[in-house]
């Protein structure tokens, strides 16, 4: 599945457009520390208005425990209502230690992870499913593997130095072997309307229920095989029946290939 990643830096993007070219899901940033991000709620509408599959994350500057658990009630505070569809990620990275550097704390793999684990045991104690949103170098040398093993993985490794990525010549078979178990792989970013934008791709299968949405992208086929006319791409339709290998979508009332 293709995915985009946005926060406050990504404005003025059209959803509707961007899941007409394929793009299944939207991860959206909640907060950073203390805050909400201020594009959370518009994106969290127009990404589910556009028939997207949402997860969110938030952003650790966390520099112990009891930060991190706070930093969760934030986050739990801000989502509360919210509908999601995939994980909640804590985003752990350079930037944090930067911002403990510049306060006197030193991480260690041991802080680093009783940080995370903090986070993500009050996000589970609240329903929601929680993952780390990290590079290989804190994945393979910086945590307790171990003890963060069994929460969902989003691996941030790029390409290229620039991070130039686009689907067309990555695919999602390119995913280095030794992080098979990713629940999600972030490669790059590519420009979209004009606006950079960063991409993913996702290991995971959406769950289609009766009364949900489906949203008709490019490539669609009915199970005739003959394609979904173009005057349909970006179009949201209700989910009457549910097979296997296709959808009935009431408005329509046409079996569409999944």
């Amino acid at each position: 599945m293709k995915g985009i990643d946005i926060s406050k830096h990504n404005t003025g993007l059209d959803f509707a457009k961007l899941r007409a070219a394929g793009i299944d899901f939207a991860m959206i940033r909640a907060g950073l520390g203390g805050a909400v991000d201020p594009m959370f709620a518009a994106h969290y509408k127009a990404a589910k208005a556009a028939g997207m599959l949402v997860g969110v994350y938030w952003f650790c500057y966390a520099l112990t425990v009891s930060e991190a658990i706070r930093e969760a009630g934030k986050c739990i505070e801000t989502i509360r209502g919210c509908k999601l569809d995939l994980p909640v990620f804590y985003d752990f990275e350079y930037d944090t230690e930067r911002y403990a550097k510049e306060r006197g704390v030193i991480f260690t793999p041991k802080l680093r992870t009783d940080i995370i684990c903090a986070f993500c045991e009050r996000i589970r104690s609240a329903g929601y499913e929680p993952g780390i949103y990290t590079n290989p170098d804190y994945w393979l040398y910086r945590l307790v593997r171990g003890r963060v093993s069994g929460y969902k993985l989003w691996l941030a490794a790029w390409r290229r130095a620039d991070g130039i990525a686009d689907f067309e010549s990555t695919s999602p078979d390119d995913l280095p072997s030794r992080y098979k178990d990713a629940m999600i792989w972030q490669f790059g970013k590519c420009s979209f309307d004009g606006r950079d934008i960063d991409i993913n791709y996702g290991y995971f299968n959406p769950i289609y229920k009766v009364g949900g949405q489906y949203t008709i992208k490019s490539g669609d086929t009915y199970t005739s095989g003959r394609a979904v006319p173009a005057r349909l791409i970006g179009k949201t339709y209700t989910i009457a029946k549910v097979k296997p290998d296709r959808l009935l979508l009431g408005e329509i009332m046409s079996w569409v290939r999944i």
